[in-house]
């Protein structure tokens, strides 16, 4: 993540601190946020989502988005998360992907070229 400093540029340095950032995406996100913890949520942080809200979820991916969003639904969470909770969970792995066997490579991917498939060999080998 970001240092605030890199987040947020000086009021006197450029012009872009005039100009609001686009909003389309950080406005859905705090739609589904508002869904998934009610008005605890819009209590919370407000109507509208702040500048630097919006700033930080323009610098994610579509997928980390939806991903953060899935993980902070399963997460069981008392209370809404602040900005750098969302943006850790946006930015952790699926639950599917982890754990013991989800790093693992499937079989199909470590089988070289050449080798013949299951279902080849057995009809080869008339199942047995």
């Amino acid at each position: 993540m970001k240092k605030l400093s890199e987040v947020i540029p000086s009021m006197t340095s450029s012009p872009e601190y005039v100009r609001e950032p686009d909003s389309a995406k950080a406005s859905k996100v705090w739609a589904a946020m508002a869904e998934m913890f009610g008005n605890t949520f819009l209590t919370q942080y407000g109507e509208k989502p702040p500048s630097v809200w919006v700033l930080q979820v323009n610098q994610l991916r579509d997928d980390e988005i939806r991903n953060g969003l899935n993980n902070l639904a399963e997460a069981n969470l008392s209370f809404p998360p602040n900005l750098s909770q969302f943006v850790s969970a946006c930015k952790k792995a699926q639950p599917s992907q982890t754990g013991y066997w989800g790093s693992m490579p499937k079989l199909e991917d470590l089988r070289t070229t050449g080798h013949m498939s299951m279902a080849e060999w057995m009809a080869k080998n008339d199942g047995k």
